[in-house]
């Protein structure tokens, strides 16, 4: 059987307190089909997913950018640490303020570009087109800027009321500025006045978004019942829609069915329909910079107590439950890297070793984060000299406790995963092609071990000089 070719959903979960990062094939979560061969240090953030790079980019609890390349499964060099830090671009880069306050851009190579930065800034956010925006305070008080990467001069500017913020549209072509008492349309490429609405309640903004296409901007300001809508293409202040309670932020669903309310009190979340401004329930949930979160097939990911489940947005029926997983970070994107090619299925992992207790991490790392510089973490963007045979071979005096294996490939067809299986045992690698269950049948995994350690598992796949995923598994 062969698997279905194109994007595949993907949930990331990253281990909050250090360790590893497991992928999840939607809406199963509870079976990880990946797994980080690098232990991560404590993670702030998860700043998002970059699907063109195949790379997963977070935030350290010190600051220090870090770039998990999810195709190769290696922790890539460290950037330095940075404040307000976006993701920009497609190719996985950074924005943010360095230690001395500079505006820089940043990727694994290092420093890419450092901007002007007239004076403190507010909230930093990224333009598709690759451009940055911010409000920030100048020597005329209140204004918005726009870099325009490469270019290193000084950035264009516009006045705004004091306490006004800002929302860029999902398509790049507009700028909203959300102040008490009016919403204002920006040119994103010049700062011109578009449009400016009034009517809004007079209390200050707290949170401004726009649906994925630009075609409406919604908002919410201070002891306020209902959202705030302008109509784009009418130019208008658009009827308002009507909450439960006062709201104090918003989360916009990435392909705007849903706007996610959080309420001025509680630990919940309005769910609300953007096709019809009705509310279609109330979720239990923490409401954390990742969660709670609407998936592409429309369900949410919610954080209840100590746990991480899946819900329908509208009949709140629970379809799957990960205990302790509100200890971790969760990331859902699409991607393709994981989508099967020729027959084969990405190298699904053994459930039962769900997490892995932090180690330390490599110097490299640390000092990185030490020095807020761009040094590289040796350890995992590195490929050693393959090792002996007898380096590579499996740790016989402690086989009675197996805990670790070399999968190479998992296919479909028992022959196919004998025939690689072969090539590897002539080229000096004990191979032995496996059957283990499948979600649609027997699935056959090419593999090495089991080990007894993880640094002989290690030693014994780098040895082949083939791509593999050093896989957990219980005795």
């Amino acid at each position: 059987m062969r698997a279905t070719a194109g994007p595949a959903t993907i949930a990331f979960r990253v281990a909050r307190s250090g360790g590893m990062v497991r992928a999840y094939a939607w809406p199963s979560l509870d079976s990880a089909i990946w797994r980080s061969e690098a232990a991560l240090p404590p993670v702030a953030k998860v700043l998002g997913f970059s699907a063109p790079a195949g790379r997963l980019v977070l935030q350290s609890a010190k600051g220090a950018i870090l770039w998990l390349d999810v195709r190769r499964n290696v922790l890539l060099p460290a950037g330095p640490a940075l404040r307000q830090a976006i993701l920009v671009g497609g190719a996985g880069d950074v924005a943010g303020l360095d230690g001395t306050g500079r505006l820089v851009r940043v990727s694994p190579d290092g420093i890419t570009w450092r901007g002007a930065l007239p004076g403190p800034i507010a909230a930093l956010q990224a333009i598709p087109d690759g451009s940055l925006t911010a409000i920030g305070t100048g020597a005329r008080g209140a204004e918005v800027w726009r870099w325009s990467p490469p270019d290193t001069g000084a950035p264009l500017r516009v006045g705004v009321p004091r306490g006004a913020i800002l929302a860029t549209g999902a398509v790049g072509s507009r700028l909203w500025v959300a102040a008490p008492g009016t919403v204002r349309g920006l040119a994103a490429s010049t700062l011109e006045d578009v449009t400016t609405l009034a009517g809004f309640p007079a209390a200050p903004p707290l949170a401004v978004t726009t649906t994925p296409s630009g075609n409406t901007v919604l908002a919410v300001f201070e002891r306020a019942t209902t959202i705030e809508l302008v109509d784009r293409d009418r130019n208008l202040h658009a009827p308002s829609w009507g909450l439960p309670g006062v709201a104090r932020d918003l989360r916009m669903d990435g392909l705007g069915r849903l706007v996610l309310v959080r309420p001025a009190q509680g630990e919940s979340a309005w769910a609300v329909d953007v096709a019809s401004g009705q509310v279609r329930s109330t979720l239990s949930s923490s409401w954390r910079d990742d969660l709670p979160a609407v998936a592409p097939d429309g369900s949410v990911l919610v954080v209840l107590g100590p746990d991480v489940s899946r819900l329908d947005a509208v009949t709140l029926q629970r379809a799957a439950t990960v205990p302790g997983g509100a200890l971790d970070w969760w990331h859902v994107a699409n991607w393709d890297g994981f989508t099967a090619r020729g027959g084969e299925a990405p190298p699904p992992v053994f459930a039962g070793v769900e997490s892995v207790a932090a180690d330390a991490l490599d110097s490299a790392i640390g000092a990185a984060e030490a020095a807020e510089a761009t040094e590289a973490t040796e350890a995992t963007a590195a490929r050693p000299a393959p090792v002996s045979d007898a380096g590579a071979r499996a740790d016989s005096t402690v086989a009675a406790e197996p805990r670790w294996l070399v999968s190479f490939a998992s296919v479909v067809d028992p022959a196919r995963a004998e025939s690689l299986a072969a090539q590897l045992r002539q080229g000096g690698a004990p191979a032995r092609a496996m059957a283990v269950p499948g979600a649609r049948g027997p699935v056959h995994r090419v593999v090495l071990g089991p080990f007894a350690t993880r640094d002989s598992a290690v030693r014994a796949g780098r040895a082949t000089g083939r791509e593999h995923w050093i896989i957990p598994v219980t005795p």
